[in-house]
């Protein structure tokens, strides 16, 4: 009975011929957000440090501000008001630039992997340097726009550090999103 059914499926199929293969490749749409998050991830751990020249010179008392766009004023105002908790601390005072890096970087995955919301950079307000110009100041500002998950950073209040120290915002991971969701009876 096999060999009837296999000779009928035979005769069934005999005028069909096998696709040729196409030179063709479908691509699926990626993911342009993690694309461009791993990307500049990528570019800034390949240049551990930047020329100075590279970065624009900061003012010891200046203010240092940032926020992405769309991000809710609300959200940002407490951030320059020092109203959130601050959940971590780093202190580069006084570092040379490529230990600041090291430390900067290390700190920022250290945030990432504990799910810190909100950050404290000491950088100090470089009146000591030759130049008279705040250089770990302009780093730190420059190198946290390169943190893809930077939301904000502003110039701490004075009981922080003033302008020596910044505050840093970050997004909240997928499952910090996923608890406060469940928390507030969301789906």
């Amino acid at each position: 009975m096999q060999y009837e059914e296999d000779e009928l499926f035979r005769n069934e199929f005999s005028d069909v011929k096998p696709l040729k293969p196409a030179n063709q490749v479908v691509l699926q749409p990626a993911k342009k957000d993690s694309q461009r998050a791993t990307i500049r991830q990528q570019l800034a751990q390949s240049h551990s440090v930047s020329r100075i020249e590279d970065v624009p010179p900061v003012e010891p008392d200046e203010i240092l501000s940032y926020r992405i766009a769309g991000l809710q004023h609300g959200v940002f105002s407490q951030l320059k008001q020092g109203k959130y908790s601050v959940e971590a601390e780093l202190n580069v005072r006084m570092m040379k630039l490529d230990e600041a890096k090291r430390e900067f970087d290390r700190f920022i995955k250290e945030c990432r992997a504990y799910d810190i919301r909100t950050a404290l950079i000491i950088h100090g307000k470089g009146r000591n340097s030759e130049s008279q110009q705040s250089i770990l100041k302009a780093y730190i500002a420059h190198w946290l726009k390169q943190v893809p998950e930077l939301l904000a950073y502003h110039s701490a209040k004075s009981r922080k550090g003033g302008t020596g120290a910044i505050y840093a915002l970050f997004q909240k991971s997928e499952k910090l999103k996923i608890e406060n969701r469940l928390r507030h009876g969301g789906k």
